[in-house]
């Protein structure tokens, strides 16, 4: 009876949805938009107030991966985060965007297409950072806080700035 209670406690005092099946925690107030496009594996923390919303794409998220609180993933292209990463709070996965168009058309009737985004493992993307699709991150890779990621970043590389520029080599 104690594992039960516990679980209980865990899921009502800290308003938490818990899958048992997969290990997986995410608060109540995560959104998960067609879940059935959205996979995610043992280990995986999601907190409060952020979106998954795969649209036309896919959402994959790997092993032990911690997403923060009120970040939003558009995977209309495709997202892929390997293990071990980070994602802090505030910060934008956008695997998707529209053609610019003449004539008064309206955007969202043109989306983009491109090869989507790919975040390698032990990757940190720092707070309200926004990577864009297209976008391959190496491993152990850092975004610093409040960059935007538009082109691909290298192995072992910390980024920052808007556009995110490379500051410096990890060994």
């Amino acid at each position: 009876m104690g594992f039960f209670s516990n679980v209980w406690n865990l899921l009502v005092r800290k308003k938490t949805l818990l899958y048992l099946r997969k290990h997986v925690l995410a608060d109540r107030s995560v959104v998960l938009s067609h879940p059935e496009k959205i996979k995610l594996a043992f280990g995986v923390k999601i907190n409060s107030y952020t979106v998954l919303k795969p649209g036309e794409g896919w959402i994959k998220v790997g092993k032990n991966v911690v997403i923060g609180e009120h970040c939003v993933f558009y995977g209309n292209n495709g997202i892929e985060i390997e293990e071990r990463c980070i994602i802090a709070p505030q910060a934008s996965i956008m695997a998707g965007g529209h053609k610019l168009v003449k004539n008064g058309k309206l955007y969202f009737e043109h989306p983009k297409k491109d090869r989507g985004i790919s975040l390698g493992k032990n990757v940190w993307i720092g707070a309200n950072a926004t990577v864009l699709s297209g976008v391959t991150i190496g491993d152990n890779s850092v975004v610093a806080a409040g960059s935007v990621v538009t082109k691909d970043v290298p192995v072992n590389t910390v980024v920052a700035g808007c556009p995110a520029k490379e500051i410096e080599k990890q060994h």
